[in-house]
């Protein structure tokens, strides 16, 4: 065999290769962890959409002080995070600064993102750059007991 007939079969095994790479991320889910109105953890642990009724009031509770008062305001370092009593966690607008906040932001828990729908997110922004879109709301589950389940936290033992 000569070193082109070798060169060539190698080319045509890449290329080979490479077509059924994008053949299998075509075909995979990757697309759907980033849909509006899932949830996913970002450690890659189950996830699921949870309580449609919990999502909306957690959604309706943390922009009731932000762009549903008398006063709208953007986003910023220091009033992206909403501690909400009802739920006895912390959750954050966007993924810009949840992880700079050294006082709430755990790394032994497990994080999560719900993708807000358009409308979810409307008449939210950063003060800093208001063309970049805030599409995530970051929260907290207590790791190896709840996974990600909507805006909320369900008990891993637990079916739904």
């Amino acid at each position: 065999m000569s070193l082109q007939n070798i060169l060539h079969k190698k080319f045509v095994l890449i290329i080979i290769f490479i077509f059924l790479i994008i053949l299998t991320l075509l075909n995979s889910n990757v697309v759907s962890w980033y849909e509006e109105g899932k949830t996913r953890s970002l450690t890659g642990s189950f996830a699921n959409s949870g309580s449609n009724d919990t999502t909306t009031m957690v959604l309706k509770l943390m922009k009731l002080g932000i762009v549903e008062g008398y006063a709208i305001r953007r986003i910023k370092m220091f009033n992206d995070r909403v501690y909400l009593d009802r739920y006895r966690r912390s959750y954050w607008f966007g993924d810009r600064y949840y992880a700079l906040d050294n006082k709430y932001f755990l790394e032994t828990r497990e994080t999560c993102a719900y993708r807000m729908r358009d409308e979810e997110r409307k008449d939210l922004e950063y003060e800093e750059q208001p063309s970049e879109p805030i599409l995530d709301i970051i929260y907290q589950c207590q790791r190896y007991v709840q996974h990600c389940c909507g805006l909320d936290c369900c008990n891993i033992f637990c079916k739904i």
